[in-house]
């Protein structure tokens, strides 16, 4: 990613031609960005879109100042500038192209405010607009998500060699959306970015997951600078002031941590004694955590207690399989097929996690058509009401019931067999 650092020096024409060429070639199987990086494209993204504009004699709706406050307020964390909690890119193309279409249509769409939020208030009361938009295929704007969802299909593709369907990931999308009839994620979109920006990265989060959870990927949950927070109300001025003196060295950040960790100055404080302005204060802040968090995080000491994780997934799993091949039995049967194969017993933290990839993973051998596994999952393990899975894929509610029937029958049938050649005991 060097051609980053030679952006600046090209023409209008040059940057055009450049910036292309650098979605064109940059990474298609993981994120690898960092956050300079970001901020650098994001900068000559807006002076290239400026520049077009104004030589064919138009302006754009936003000053670039104006642009760029907006990008950094949706693709990076106030607190500790690093990027975003929500987002997440499956790789370094799909990072481009999201942030150039996002800025594009920020510079050059007077109303996207106002077509946003049509969109959103369709989605939220006119369930056959809602299916048309989620799994239609029209090419016009607002109208479909078809091109988010080529796009979605053909990263995971080359990233990791799956190939999902159009269905699959419209009713992934729709299932995140709809949240049991609450829309709880259409409800926290704040129109600072494009419908379809936001819309981009909750799909991508809500695929990603998708496809963790049904076992098609291990994520690499490794701690990074990006991903941890640091935790110092709780710990003590002394061991505060211990840690940073034998974490950093260099006296400007020392003495920013310490006036901030250390004696547990205010902002105004901080800037009255270092001598710095809002955006000073800002930049030092994010550099310096920056600097402590690797310094935590590759330190083989006490320390690293100072982080915490950002968050975490909750699993949830249906009782109805526990019922059907005996959880009872598996705290009766020494070589239980469960505590053999999951690795861990019902009393194990892990337990309902374990058994939720279980199912994904037996019920995705056991199903061919996407129809009967979407179906047997979002009504087994997920626990949809039959009536949230007509509304969700645009059936009825007999025909859903029906479904259902059919194919959990099959899985009661695998699921004993499977037990009973693995315990050689009749279920």
């Amino acid at each position: 990613m060097d051609k980053f650092n030679d952006l600046h020096t090209m023409s209008t024409k040059g940057f055009k031609s450049a910036i292309d060429g650098l979605m064109q070639t940059a990474c298609n199987t993981a994120f690898t960005l960092s956050v300079e990086q970001i901020i650098a494209f994001i900068k000559q993204v807006i002076e290239c879109i400026c520049a077009e504009l104004l030589a064919n004699g138009k302006s754009p709706v936003v000053s670039s100042e104006e642009a760029y406050a907006i990008a950094e307020e949706i693709y990076l964390d106030e607190e500790d500038g690093e990027l975003s909690e929500d987002i997440e890119f499956i790789n370094d193309k799909d990072a481009l192209t999201s942030i150039f279409d996002n800025l594009n249509t920020i510079l050059t769409v007077k109303d996207y405010k106002r077509d946003s939020k049509m969109i959103v208030d369709q989605l939220m009361s006119d369930e056959r607009f809602a299916y048309t938009f989620l799994y239609g295929y029209s090419q016009i704007p607002g109208r479909s998500i078809a091109r988010l969802r080529s796009r979605i299909k053909n990263m995971i593709r080359k990233s990791y060699h799956i190939e999902l369907s159009d269905e699959t990931i419209s009713t992934v999308i729709y299932e995140h959306l709809w949240d049991e009839g609450e829309f709880t994620p259409l409800k926290s979109y704040n129109y600072k970015s494009t419908f379809f920006q936001w819309l981009s990265t909750v799909a991508s989060h809500a695929v990603m997951k998708y496809l963790e959870e049904n076992g098609f990927i291990k994520v690499n949950r490794e701690r990074t600078p990006g991903n941890v927070r640091i935790i110092w109300n709780d710990k003590k001025p002394e061991c505060c002031q211990m840690m940073l003196d034998e974490m950093i060295h260099i006296p400007r950040v020392h003495a920013f941590l310490t006036a901030l960790y250390v004696d547990r100055k205010s902002q105004e404080e901080i800037q009255k004694e270092l001598d710095l302005d809002e955006k000073d204060y800002k930049l030092t802040k994010r550099a310096s955590e920056k600097s402590l968090k690797v310094a935590l995080l590759s330190t083989e000491n006490c320390y690293e207690d100072f982080l915490a994780d950002k968050g975490a997934r909750k699993l949830m799993v249906s009782s109805e399989f526990l019922t059907l091949i005996g959880k009872t039995n598996a705290n009766e049967i020494s070589d239980s097929p469960l505590r053999e194969v999951l690795g861990v017993s019902e009393d194990d933290a892990n337990f309902e996690a374990k058994v939720e990839e279980f199912l994904y993973d037996f019920s995705n051998k056991l199903f061919t058509k996407e129809l009967d596994k979407t179906v047997w999952q979002g009504r087994f393990i997920k626990g949809f009401t039959p009536k949230d899975m007509a509304e969700m894929l645009g059936k009825t509610r007999g025909w859903v019931d029906c479904k259902f029937n059919r194919t959990n029958t099959r899985f009661k049938e695998a699921a004993i067999a499977w037990w009973n050649k693995m315990t050689k005991t009749p279920l």
